[in-house]
Order: structure tokens, then C-alpha cells, then sequence
């Protein structure tokens, strides 16, 4: 007599927890999403198009020997020195419009290392674009790391960030067109 009603209990009971599990599913695939949008939307952006610049002209002054990777290091790991601070583009230098980019990689490392972000987009979204700035990132995230460690200072954390920038969005976009171009 009271089998239904034990019966209707337990199917009710699972299948609110079955739906509950799919709204909780849905939203976080949302909050992905958004995030993943949010971030890309602003690397591509107008403002954002002049750090980027910045970081380009930087990185030509690094490569005719303009400027030394360790002078720019400098202002990057504390106390640090005097470093190089560069030229003015849209109203910063280019030392400021770095640490505005440094911020951005860091920000994108700790929504992938959190698995806030859907990485497949962010691979073919940004994976070749984050290339063109990678040179000059790392090499001053390493020469960061090494003049902290050098003079026995706390090592920045954001050297990190770059190498899981790297890892997780640009080695698996170069490794794919890399597959592409062996296959043609």
C-alpha cells in the first residue's frame, strides 16, 4: 500500500537532484563563457590595441639593441631600480602600458588555472595573437625572476602566470598548427 508513495518519494527526491545538477551544470558552462568572451573581447579592444602597440615597439627597441631586457626587468620585481621606462604611446609609457599587460596575463592565468574559461576558445581566439607580445613577456618574466633571485629578493609571481599563459593557450595552438602544416 504504501510502495507508490515510497516509489513516487525516491523518484522525486532524484529527480530534483538530477535537475538541480543540470541547472548548476548550465550556469557555470555560462559563467564560462562570459568570462571567456569578456577576456577576449578586451585583448581585441581599441584600448587595449595600444598596449599592444607598445609592447610591439618595445619589443623592436629589444631586438636592435636599443634597449636591455634586464633594464626593463628592473621595474618588474621588488624593490628592483631604476628601469627602463621608454617612450609615451596614448598618454603611458611603455613601462606602464607592460604592467598593464603583465595584469591582463595574469588575470587570464587565474581564470584558466581556476577553470573559468573555456580553453579550446581561448586556443583558437587568442592562441596566435598572444604570440606576437610572448617574446618580450618571457624574456622579461625570466630576467625578472633571475635579478629577484640574484639579489635575494622575493621572486614575483608573475613569471607564473606568463608559463601558464604559455602552456595552457599558445603550446597547444603551436602544436596544432604545427600538426596542420605536416599534414598538408
Amino acid at each position: 500500500m504504501w510502495l507508490p508513495f515510497v516509489t513516487a518519494a525516491v523518484g522525486s527526491f532524484f529527480g530534483s537532484v538530477g535537475g538541480f545538477l543540470s541547472a548548476l551544470t548550465m550556469a557555470r558552462r555560462a559563467e564560462r563563457y562570459k568570462t571567456t568572451t569578456d577576456l577576449m573581447n578586451e585583448y581585441f579592444s581599441i584600448d587595449f590595441t595600444h598596449h599592444r602597440e607598445s609592447l610591439f615597439q618595445t619589443g623592436r627597441r629589444l631586438a636592435t639593441g636599443d634597449v636591455d631586457v634586464d633594464d626593463i626587468a628592473l621595474g618588474f620585481w621588488f624593490p628592483g631600480g631604476l628601469c627602463y621606462i621608454g617612450e609615451t604611446y596614448a598618454s603611458l609609457t611603455e613601462h606602464q602600458h607592460l604592467t598593464v599587460y603583465i595584469g591582463y596575463i595574469v588575470r587570464l592565468a587565474d581564470s584558466v588555472s581556476r577553470r573559468r574559461v573555456d580553453l579550446t576558445t581561448l586556443q583558437n581566439g587568442l592562441g596566435t595573437e598572444l604570440l606576437w607580445e610572448y617574446g618580450l613577456v618571457s624574456k622579461v618574466a625570466h630576467a625578472a625572476a633571475r635579478q629577484a633571485d640574484k639579489a635575494g629578493a622575493p621572486t614575483p609571481s608573475w613569471p607564473d602566470s606568463v608559463k601558464t599563459v604559455h602552456d595552457s593557450v599558445l603550446a597547444p595552438r603551436i602544436a596544432k598548427q604545427h600538426r596542420n602544416r605536416q599534414e598538408k
